[in-house]
């Protein structure tokens, strides 16, 4: 990212990481010490290079400070007497992974926020919840966590406050809580203890007590409540998640009950959504102006008829500039007179 776009703030992300990763190797110290006085000199030259655009620059700069910190630090007499370098690379990997779950949310988030763009907040948004996964109470944090992110970001993706980029950053943020939320009331993930593993616990049998049928219901229940709040909030995206939560539960009836083939179930499935989806739309048309309840089925940006390519064809000839008109030849022949010693004619 620092690379394509020069974002500063990515430049220090990857140099720290890489001092980091460099701290996990036998050579840590003397890595931290010979490779921050190369890079600081590399970066620093870089820095002032008119071949390169401003903000690749700055980030250039911002790597070179990073580096002389990890110099310095390398260098530095209280590091080797408290032995940071050696600390950091006994650190167990639970912790060095909750640490990097945990920087992942600070700066994706933050790139989200200060650009909206949706790749960082789908990626802030699933670090977060693997890290809740990783507390006791991981489980219910996708639960409870989820269906309220769920809501307050598919709120905050029709505010007219926010910029484009930031409402469908939102919007995608609901759409990440909404599968970690099915995912934390999957009977599949139940009974694979799926979060407890994320956290590192160890799976034991668990009874089929009264947990283990609410997740049953759950998983059925679920899907169906965000199709009917997408349809009542008007929001496709909402109405298309839960059509795919209904046809993994339907997956999950048929890994528990074997009814019939999976193919069977997914093109049962299949042919009974698009059932459903024409019944619907008869069922739109059928009312007073095409509408109930101020739902319809009519194209929002497009007539419904097969006009539009014949639009299309009569503007694009509209457009099209006149001929222009014949130019006079340079040259016309019309015969001429000749001449000369008491003699002359035409021709």
């Amino acid at each position: 990212a620092a690379w394509r776009w020069g974002y500063t703030v990515f430049a220090v992300a990857a140099a720290g990481a890489a001092f980091f990763l460099a701290a996990r190797t036998p050579a840590g110290r003397l890595l931290w010490i010979v490779g921050g006085a190369g890079c600081a000199w590399l970066f620093a030259r870089a820095g002032d290079s008119s071949a390169l655009a401003p903000a690749h620059r700055r980030a250039c700069r911002a790597m070179a400070l990073v580096s002389l910190v990890f110099l310095y630090a390398g260098i530095h007499l209280g590091s080797w007497d408290g032995q940071l370098v050696e600390r950091i690379a006994g650190v167990r990997g639970d912790a060095a992974l909750t640490t990097a779950l945990a920087l992942a949310v600070l700066v994706c988030g933050a790139a989200a926020w200060r650009w909206g763009y949706t790749v960082f907040a789908v990626a802030a948004a699933g670090a977060a919840f693997f890290l809740a996964a990783r507390t006791p109470a991981g489980r219910l944090l996708w639960i409870v966590g989820g269906a309220a992110c769920a809501w307050l970001c598919a709120h905050a993706g029709d505010s007219s406050a926010l910029a484009p980029a930031h409402r469908r950053a939102c919007r995608a943020m609901a759409l990440v809580s909404l599968v970690f939320l099915y995912a934390g009331i999957h009977l599949g993930s139940w009974d694979g203890q799926l979060v407890e593993q994320i956290a590192g616990g160890h799976r034991d049998a668990r009874p089929n007590g009264a947990l283990r049928t609410i997740s049953a219901a759950a998983t059925a229940i679920v899907p169906l409540a965000v199709l009917a709040w997408g349809v009542r909030s008007r929001r496709r995206w909402l109405i298309a998640a839960g059509t795919a939560g209904i046809a993994a539960s339907l997956v999950t009836l048929r890994a528990y009950v074997h009814v019939a083939p999976v193919w069977v179930v997914l093109i049962g499935g299949g042919a009974g959504a698009l059932a459903l989806a024409a019944a619907l739309r008869r069922f739109l048309e059928s009312g007073p102006e095409r509408e109930r309840r101020g739902l319809t089925a009519e194209p929002l940006f497009e007539k419904a008829g097969g006009d539009g390519a014949l639009e299309l064809a009569v503007g694009a000839v509209s457009f099209t500039p006149a001929a222009r008109p014949a130019e006079a030849p340079a040259l016309e022949p019309g015969g001429g007179r000749y001449g000369g010693g008491g003699a002359s004619g035409s021709y």
